[in-house]
């Protein structure tokens, strides 16, 4: 059996995907400092970067005095899930480029997948906006934040995207069909 280069730079793209970010989001507010943003990295390798390293703690204080929940990665069984999507689309990558699985399927299977993905996470993020505690010291009405773009709440700037890691997963079918049409 003949790989083309295209589907090995394909199925290369999803294996290197671990080390990016899904989701990101940026965050500024005075509570922050006004020259300092928080940085919130869904890996799919299983786990939340942040950047400073008190991220998280500074986040999950603003989260107290609105109400919102805090955020504890360790308990979300969504990190724990999320490396298997990368590696479910590799194996189904791999069926496809040892003729076992057809190219259409391979497209179904994986924008399915990730637009599932996304889906979820937009649901996460509604249930956690529409979570605030009512003897909250500050009052905020629902809110949903959004997956992608930006969105102001209070004195809270976010701006939220899909990451490299996404789009990573995203490129792999395209460089399939690539390499199908032109036999590269």
């Amino acid at each position: 059996m003949k790989f083309r280069i295209l589907e090995i730079l394909g199925l290369v793209l999803i294996l290197i995907s671990y080390a990016f970010p899904f989701w990101s989001t940026y965050l500024s507010s005075p509570i922050f400092g006004y020259t300092r943003q928080v940085y919130i990295k869904v890996m799919l390798a299983g786990y939340v970067d942040y950047t400073p390293p008190d991220a998280l703690m500074q986040l999950n204080i603003a989260h107290h005095y609105v109400g919102l929940p805090p955020l504890e990665p360790e308990k979300m069984i969504e990190l724990k899930l999320i490396p298997l999507l990368p590696a479910g689309l590799a194996a189904v990558y791999i069926l496809h480029m040892l003729g076992k699985l057809r190219l259409r399927w391979l497209v179904i299977i994986t924008y399915t997948a990730l637009l599932g993905g996304v889906a979820y996470f937009q649901w996460w993020l509604y249930n956690l906006g529409h979570s605030i505690h009512p003897g909250a010291p500050i009052k905020v009405e629902p809110f949903t934040p959004i997956v992608m773009g930006s969105y102001e709440i209070a004195n809270f700037r976010a701006f939220n995207i899909l990451d490299v890691g996404f789009w990573l997963l995203a490129i792999s079918p395209v460089l399939a069909y690539l390499g199908k049409k032109f036999k590269i």
